[in-house]
Parts: C-alpha cells; sequence; structure tokens
C-alpha cells in the first residue's frame, strides 16, 4: 500500500508555475478546479469552460457558477468524454448549443444539440444529430467544432485507433465533417452527390486526432492540428476534398506513392512536442496586443508546454510567445483582445507528457500592458491546516527582472525570504490569525498582494486504510476489481463511509488516465476491467482511497495491481506477408506481449502476389477461416499462424497500380498503395476490416 498525503489541497496553494511570456505581457488566473476540454465565448461574450467529465461550466468573477450551465451523462474512461462545444451562430432566434461526446454504454460518439432556457442548457432537450462510428478503443476522439460564416458546422472527427478505416469514405472516423445546424448534409460538400446518408457530410480525410479545429473569419482559412504517433505533429489546413494521408504518411515523411496527399501547413518533430492542441487566430480589430501579432495563429503544445505563433501565409513559426504551462488544450481569442487558455493540470502520478485525469484545471487571459512594471497575476490564499505542519505561501508576477519579493506577516517583514513562494514549517498554535502577504519591486515600480489568512486546526488528518484489493495482485482484461477500505480518526473514531471517496486511475507507463471518477459514500464496491484499450502491457490500475474529518482535514492512500501478461507469435505462410495488429501495419513473423483478457484485432490481405505467384488466404492455424481475426489475449502464451494458398488469378490495372481481382468476396476491403511494402517485394490487394451496422 502506497501513502500520499494530500498537503495541496489543505494548504494555501500549490508551488505556482509562472508562464514566461513576451516582455510587456501578463496573465491572470480567472478560474480553477477545472475538468477543462474546450473553452467556449458565448453570444454576450460569457466565458464557458467544456469539461472532460460532462459538464460546461459559466465562469463568472473567477468562479464557476452553479448549477453548471449543462451536465450530462458521459463516457469518460480515458480520452473519452466531452470532447466539443459551440454555440449557435443566430442564438438569439435558435437558442441551441451542440455538444460532442463520448455516449455511455453505446461505445460511439456523439453530436447532439441542446436548447437554452434562462441560461442553462437542458440535458432532457437533446436532439441527436449523428452518432459516429463504433469505437475499438478509447483515444483518438477528436470533437472540436465551429461554425463558419455560412452557418455550417464543422466538426473534426478522430480515427479512434483505427487507421485503417481512416482512407475509406465508408465512415467518418479521421474526418473532417461540415453539416447544417438541422443536421442535413450541405449540397456543396464535396462528396454530397456520390456518397449516401450521413457520409455525405464528410468534407476532408486523413487525420489521426484532430483535436482541435479554428476557422479564420477574415481569410476564411481552416486549421486543424493533428495530433501525431512517432515522429510529427501536423498543423493542417483544410481544404474541401483534402487528403492529409493518414496512416500512409505524417509529417514531412514519404507520400507512400500517392501524389494526392497533401502536405501540412506545418510539420512539428517530436521532442519536445507530442501533442499540438489549441490553437486560435488572432484577427481581432483594434486588439490589444501588438500589431505584428495581427492575423497570426496562436497554438499550443501539451508536453512541452508553450504557445508559439505561426504565420498563416509564410507557414513560418515566429517564435514561442508562452511557455512553462502545465498541459495547455484550448486556447481562444476573447472578445476584449486578450488571449484566453486552458492549462488541463493533472492530478495523481501523471507524467509532464500525458494526464488525461484532472480536476485542477485553470483558465489564464493573457494581456498586453505595454511595460515592465510588477503585476500581480496569483495572490497568496487563505489556509487551515493543523498545528504542526507546514503552511505555504505563492505569489505569480509578471514584469521585468530582476524583482525582488519581500514577505510580511502581520505588517512584520520575514527575513531571509525573496522568492515568489514563502514556506513556513512546523506551524504553531499560536500563528492562529497570522495574516501573510507580500510585496514584489523592480525597477519600473512596487506591486502588493492581497492578505492570506491563516487558521490552526487542533484537529488532525485521518487514517485510511485499503483493505482489497492487496498491493501487488494481479489481474486480467474482464476481470472485477473489488475494492474495500475504512478510516479512522484521531478525533472523530471510526468514519463513516458518507467520508470515504474512492477514486481508480488506469496508469500506463509514467501516465493515468481516469477509470473510475472520485466517488463518495461507500466502504467497498466494484470496477469492471475493460477489454479494450491501452494493447501496452506496462499499465496497472492505482486505487486511491481518501478520508475526509469532520473539519474537512483529509489524507489519501492508494494501492496498485498490475496485469497478467501473456505472449502472441504471429507467422504467415509464405513467410514476410504484411500484418494489421490493431490498426497498425506490421512484417512477419512477430511476437507481442498483450494483457491477459485483452481484445486484440489482427487482419493479413485477402490476397497477395509474391514472386510472381498469387496467394489467398486459406484460415489462421487456429481453425478461423476469416482474414480478420478478433480474439481476446489467452491466459497462455500461443502461436498463430496465417495460412495462404496459391490461387490463379486476374489482373488490370487501376490508376498505374497492380489490384488483384477476388469475384464474389463478402468482405469490405481498403486499397493498400503497393509501394507502400514495395521493400518486402510485395503486391498487396487489399484488407478486410470489421463489418459496420
Amino acid at each position: 500500500m502506497r501513502w500520499v498525503a494530500l498537503f495541496l489541497i489543505l494548504l494555501t496553494g500549490t508551488v505556482l508555475q509562472c508562464a514566461q511570456l513576451p516582455e510587456g505581457f501578463v496573465e491572470e488566473v480567472l478560474a480553477d478546479q477545472l475538468d477543462p476540454v474546450r473553452l467556449v465565448f458565448g453570444p454576450q461574450g460569457h466565458i464557458y469552460v467544456a469539461e472532460k467529465n460532462g459538464r460546461i461550466s459559466r465562469i463568472k468573477n473567477g468562479r464557476k457558477q452553479s448549477p453548471p450551465f449543462l451536465e450530462i451523462p458521459v463516457d469518460n474512461f480515458d480520452e473519452r468524454g466531452l470532447g466539443g462545444f459551440a454555440f449557435d451562430p443566430q442564438f438569439e432566434e435558435k437558442p441551441y448549443v451542440y455538444v460532442y461526446y463520448t455516449a455511455p454504454n453505446e461505445n460511439h460518439n456523439r453530436l447532439s444539440r441542446f436548447e437554452v432556457r434562462k441560461d442553462r442548457a437542458v440535458a432532457e432537450s437533446e436532439f441527436v444529430l449523428m452518432d459516429f462510428d463504433p469505437l475499438v478503443s478509447t483515444v483518438h476522439n477528436g470533437g472540436d467544432m465551429f461554425f463558419a460564416s455560412d452557418g455550417s458546422l464543422f466538426v473534426a472527427v478522430g480515427d479512434g485507433h483505427q487507421a485503417g478505416k481512416v482512407q475509406r469514405l465508408d465512415n467518418l472516423l479521421g474526418k473532417v465533417i461540415r453539416i447544417y445546424p438541422d443536421g442535413t448534409i450541405p449540397g456543396d460538400n464535396p462528396f454530397a452527390q456520390t456518397l449516401e446518408g450521413r457520409l455525405g457530410s464528410i468534407y476532408a480525410i486523413g487525420f489521426r486526432n484532430p483535436f482541435t479545429i479554428a476557422f479564420n473569419h477574415i481569410t476564411s482559412q481552416i486549421f486543424v492540428n493533428d495530433v501525431g504517433q512517432a515522429s510529427w505533429e501536423e498543423i493542417n489546413e483544410v481544404v474541401p476534398a483534402g487528403n492529409y494521408g493518414w496512416p500512409l504518411k505524417e509529417g514531412i515523411g514519404t507520400d507512400a506513392g500517392q501524389t494526392s496527399l497533401l502536405s501540412p501547413a506545418l510539420a512539428i518533430p517530436h521532442d519536445p512536442a507530442c501533442a499540438v492542441v489549441g490553437g486560435a487566430f488572432y484577427t481581432h480589430e483594434g486588439g490589444s496586443f501588438p500589431e505584428k501579432y495581427q492575423g497570426m495563429y496562436f497554438f499550443g503544445d501539451y508536453c512541452s508546454g508553450t504557445i508559439s505563433v505561426l504565420d498563416p501565409l509564410t507557414r513560418q513559426v515566429i517564435g514561442t510567445f508562452a511557455s512553462g504551462i502545465d498541459r495547455p488544450v484550448s486556447i481562444k481569442v476573447g472578445p476584449d483582445g486578450c488571449l484566453y487558455y486552458l492549462e488541463r493540470g493533472g492530478i495523481g502520478d501523471g507524467s509532464e507528457a500525458d494526464n488525461t485525469a484532472s480536476s485542477n484545471g485553470k483558465l489564464y487571459r493573457i494581456s498586453y500592458i505595454g511595460d515592465g512594471r510588477p503585476y500581480i497575476a496569483e495572490h497568496p490564499n487563505d489556509t487551515r491546516i493543523p498545528i504542526g505542519e507546514s503552511a505555504q505561501f505563492t505569489v505569480r508576477v509578471f514584469g521585468d527582472h530582476p524583482m525582488t519579493y519581500t514577505w510580511f506577516t502581520n505588517d512584520e517583514i520575514i527575513p531571509g525570504y525573496d522568492q515568489p513562494t514563502l514556506m513556513i514549517p512546523n506551524m504553531q498554535r499560536e500563528k492562529n490569525g497570522m495574516r501573510v502577504a507580500c510585496t514584489v519591486k523592480n525597477e519600473h515600480g512596487v506591486a502588493t498582494s492581497l492578505w492570506a489568512k491563516v487558521e490552526m486546526l487542533h484537529n488532525t488528518r485521518p487514517d485510511p486504510v485499503i483493505s482489497t484489493p492487496a498491493y501487488g495482485s494481479n489481474y486480467a482484461a474482464g476481470d472485477t476489481i473489488f475494492f474495500s477500505g475504512s478510516a479512522n480518526d484521531r478525533q472523530d473514531g471510526l468514519l463513516s463511509a458518507d467520508d470515504l471517496t474512492w477514486r481508480i486511475d488506469f496508469f500506463h507507463d509514467d501516465h493515468t488516465h481516469p477509470a473510475l471518477l472520485p466517488a463518495s459514500g461507500m466502504s467497498h464496491g466494484v470496477y469492471p476491467i475493460p477489454i479494450v484499450g491501452e494493447t501496452e502491457t506496462n499499465v496497472g490500475y492505482r486505487i486511491y482511497l481518501t478520508a475526509t474529518d469532520h473539519d474537512s482535514l483529509s489524507r489519501s492512500v492508494y494501492t496498485e495491481i498490475f496485469p497478467r501478461i501473456s505472449d502472441i507469435i504471429l507467422a504467415s505462410y509464405p513467410d514476410s506477408i504484411p500484418l494489421f495488429i490493431d490498426g497498425v501495419l506490421n512484417a512477419t513473423p512477430i511476437e507481442i506481449s498483450s494483457v491477459a483478457g485483452m481484445r486484440r484485432t489482427f487482419s493479413v490481405p485477402d490476397s497477395i502476389e509474391k514472386g510472381g505467384q498469387v496467394y489467398k488466404f486459406h484460415k489462421w492455424s487456429n481453425g478461423h477461416l476469416l482474414p480478420l481475426l478478433i480474439l481476446e489475449t489467452p491466459e497462455e502464451d500461443l502461436s498463430l499462424e496465417a495460412e495462404f494458398k496459391k490461387v490463379k488469378f486476374s489482373q488490370k490495372q487501376v490508376s498505374g497500380s497492380t489490384k488483384i481481382i477476388n469475384s464474389g468476396s463478402s468482405h469490405n476491403y481498403r486499397e493498400i498503395g503497393r509501394e507502400l511494402l514495395e521493400t518486402q517485394g510485395l503486391k498487396v490487394s487489399c484488407y478486410p476490416v470489421p463489418f459496420e451496422k
């Protein structure tokens, strides 16, 4: 069992990481305690934050308003949840909002319209505009949206970790779609006259995880920030019927022999970048920013914690605008000409690289003041702590350096402290009621913070204990986690179930994803482990128990469980036939490790030409007769071979590449460019994909 003292909740504040901004710019926190995904300005300039947990919060005077503007149930596992939000452009006549989210217990994303009544969106008024394709994973959902000048709605849809479907036009995965607010398809969409039903909404294809879509209302440019995989991040300028290459190409790599694939407006190599998220054109007339930023595109990177500036005409990055941000996710230019962004933050033991669990995200506003005098963007907070603990106070300050910091307690200077953070150890009873403030000075002027007050408590923190599961226990996908625990408090005795809160995080490598959101009022419970999702084996579950006493003092403990793992050896006869594993192309033979019980998908070509001879798929060595094989990883190691037999065939030239015709086949297929596999000396006809309902 592992212990975690939640001092960050109970002290004045955390050690704040101040964003680095150009000279003359300052930022301030407008709201905190968020689970943020998207930032939206309402018709009257009000600020709304779409939260991954299914809430849309209105921000007023630095606080989330209660109740939320909208709250709906969502599937919030891993990267799933509420992903996009927009107001109707004719809101006064049509008081609607549009929301993209993962439907609970239905395994697909959904676009719905809700009616707004008395300043709140009514959950019961939901009108489903579109249900998207079934998901086989929990990642790459997309969901950002905007209304264009003509009133049409653009939505960016992720590939759902199904790369094999992106280049096909029989689904909406990995696409940008365009519809009217009532769900009908614009007749001038590029495929509206050739594809039926919802498929006519397809506007552009070839995206992996288009997390951000932004519209320049002056030039009508559309930029999509597409989160990459191996080496590159992309910012793509979207045009009708454009194909941006995924999974055939990424970044500035090979075009897989297909000249129709469009290059990105900007390709950003990994290290330190890893996820290009958040983007906005600065097109505010008479905006407060200097002229050089007019018309520029601001974009963020989740891992490096930066906001950079791109010239959309020259497609050159003109510099880093802000750095030191704790996972930026959404960027917008406000009606006041200031730049606003959401910092997702993170809870648990998430890494800097990736953390989809958060309840401490923040909303910031960046303003231009034009001089270097000190500007206090965040003041020290009041604190309540038990006797003997440390008190911590922090100010966030902008202005020209060097700066000097002078801390005061009850109007007396605290000697020896000249930093933005003050730590006072071993606080005792006589410190009750003490006030703390800070004065900051540079060559241009002086700024003084507001006072923070200390309340000393005679209480002590409770002691929670997790009874089950035991630390280091093993599980398989499809199992159920049974958890239980209790807590004692020196003052209150045995705490009731109402004083206990459980949370489960799924961890992968050095980052975490939410599995069970915080749930209170129980001493025991269950969590069914899904059989789809992350396929790596360096994973596990971390189960937290937090106990809170009558004085709101808390302490948390956690335990961890780890998966049972088996190996799968995949081969072919004849050898070296290419194989898709969960949508990713691999050469055979190959050996993979997998969590027991995890659902895996393997597919091979229906036919293939090798050495002048055509081979047709016969069966898998386990007796399965279709090229597509979906199985749940067994507890024991497994060997599988895809068996092919020699056949006669007919050929014809199709767009300059050889295609093998298989008469009477009942499968759906996807063409693969022959150049993609020419290094193996193979000519591939097609791959099977799962049937869609």
